[in-house]
């Protein structure tokens, strides 16, 4: 009995109409159909009238006309297309809800990957989407040479050279690079409850920067360079690392050309055109371009000797004081 009334839905399911090819979901929708042809056929439309709802409801022209709007998704029927648009609503998130254009049920044509079953809506999603398994990269950034699989990334690429920051958050003022970087920035605002490190006090925002600095009181380094086996507490450590191996520089001056691995190198680098020295001596005013400079100058003024001969035991100023007295026991040794 189970298999009667199975074998009976699919019937219904596949009926056809032969002349047109049009599918329907039940018999009774494409007989209503035939019976409309053959009156088209035989001239009988055009003096065709109806006299009350009543009889209007039995004709089956009429049945067909007010099942003519169905949803091809779950196949439910309305009597008109203003109903079917507001029904077809609850498919909105669905990738095969298909498209309805002047009360003609037309299926949107679907793109499937033939490397992962992937299906896209549009023919350039697809086109984007093998670039994953082909592994090609058609945009190059002109400025470092480095390629990318799709426009959008080379554009947020681009922006790593220009140093510009167009997008601001409104709460903070703070500016970034990406949308991407706005987006997990804002989740910061949002968050009501402060993480607060038990070791030092430090407050922070999200969970997963306190997780983050925890490691340099642990000293837990899970970040492990797969070269040479050093190992970082930040992930974003071993990444700058990591360009030590591949020579990667992807941060290049625009006065001169040249090419450096980490953003800090290129904005020290880049004092060397304007001449700014922001590190100011309290003493005798002199200026340096960078912190750890304006350090070594002010032993200068000091008498602290930090660094000692393991020879002989003489204490100097600068390290590079030490390296050249030890070259002169290396003399008395000959």
């Amino acid at each position: 009995m189970k298999e009667e009334i199975s074998q009976r839905r699919t019937m219904q399911k596949n009926s056809a109409s032969n002349e047109c090819g049009q599918n329907y979901s039940d018999l009774g929708n494409l007989k209503d159909h035939l019976v409309l042809n053959k009156k088209i056929k035989d001239g009988e439309m055009s003096d065709y009238k109806f006299g009350n709802k009543d009889n209007m409801a039995k004709d089956p022209i009429s049945r067909l006309q007010l099942k003519s709007c169905f949803c091809e998704v779950c196949g439910k029927t309305f009597k008109c297309v203003k109903s079917l648009k507001s029904h077809l609503c609850i498919h909105k998130n669905e990738e095969h809800l298909p498209t309805h254009t002047k009360g003609k049920n037309k299926r949107r044509k679907c793109y499937s990957c033939q490397t992962c079953g992937k299906v896209l809506s549009k023919k350039h999603n697809l086109t984007r989407h093998l670039r994953i398994h082909t592994n090609e990269k058609p945009y190059v950034c002109e400025i470092c040479g480095r390629a990318f699989s799709q426009r959008a990334t080379l554009k947020s690429h681009c922006v790593t050279h220009t140093h510009e920051k167009p997008y601001p958050c409104e709460v903070c003022g703070r500016t970034f690079t990406g949308k991407n970087h706005l987006t997990s920035h804002l989740i910061t605002h949002r968050n009501k409850e402060p993480h607060t490190c038990e070791v030092c006090g430090k407050i922070f925002t999200r969970r997963d920067s306190l997780k983050s600095h925890l490691r340099t009181h642990t000293n837990e380094k899970p970040f492990v360079c797969e070269v040479c086996s050093k190992a970082f507490n930040q992930r974003c450590a071993l990444k700058l690392h990591l360009r030590t191996h591949t020579k990667e520089k992807p941060f290049n001056c625009e006065a001169c050309g040249k090419a450096f691995s980490q953003k800090c190198t290129l904005k020290l680098h880049l004092q060397t055109h304007t001449d700014e020295k922001p590190y100011s001596c309290e003493v005798c005013s002199q200026t340096f371009r960078r912190n750890c400079d304006i350090t070594r100058h002010l032993i200068t003024h000091s008498k602290e000797r930090p660094y000692c001969c393991e020879i002989c035991g003489k204490a100097f100023k600068r390290q590079g004081a030490v390296t050249r007295h030890l070259r002169t026991h290396g003399k008395e040794n000959r």
